[in-house]
């Protein structure tokens, strides 16, 4: 089994758009986070690893790999879900780097659902994933909770703006531009102050 930090190295090495937490529910409710998981599906095809990815996955995402090996399986995931996401933000005008809440419960959905699918619930309901939910609630992706289950792990692994960036300096741009900022208030006051004098 994959633990969080394992998932946390896989995924950062491959991604920064979306969030390592997305995908580490995600290999919980597909394998139990098992990379010798293999699924035979009712449609012919065979779900193998933690990601529960098959052979035409990864032959679109360029990987020849053993999809038992986490690093194949993480990035034939990371390839698809990245596709998804970026074409769900074209068609529906959002931005794929800060998308809408509502999008990381399609992007969830569409790793079983498919991507034509999801596509047809937003053009029902818009990217409203109550309103979709409340349409198509026997869905089987809805009806267990499985898109609900990544889609808020994806937001609560998400950095808050209230956090500041990543560096740790807060909200600001840290002591530097602080000091710029006060200069140029200050400087503005001289200008003011000489002109209106």
């Amino acid at each position: 089994m994959l633990s969080r930090d394992d998932v946390d190295t896989l995924i950062g090495s491959l991604t920064s758009v979306i969030p390592s937490g997305f995908f580490y529910a995600m290999g919980q409710r597909e394998s139990n986070l098992n990379p010798n998981n293999v699924t035979p599906e009712g449609n012919g095809t065979t779900s193998i690893g933690v990601w529960q990815v098959n052979a035409e996955e990864a032959a679109a995402a360029g990987v020849t790999g053993d999809l038992k090996d986490p690093s194949n399986n993480a990035s034939v995931i990371v390839y698809k879900m990245t596709q998804n996401l970026y074409a769900l933000a074209n068609k529906y005008g959002f931005n794929a780097e800060a998308p809408p809440d509502d999008a990381w419960y399609y992007l969830a959905a569409s790793h079983n659902a498919g991507l034509s699918r999801i596509e047809g619930w937003i053009d029902e309901t818009g990217v409203d994933w109550q309103a979709t939910k409340a349409k198509h609630p026997t869905f089987v992706t809805i009806a267990k909770g499985y898109a609900d289950y990544i889609g808020n792990a994806a937001i609560a692994d998400l950095p808050s703006i209230a956090d500041g960036p990543p560096d740790g300096t807060g909200d600001s741009g840290g002591p530097v531009t602080d000091t710029i900022l006060v200069l140029l208030i200050v400087g503005i006051g001289v200008v003011f102050g000489v002109l209106y004098a």
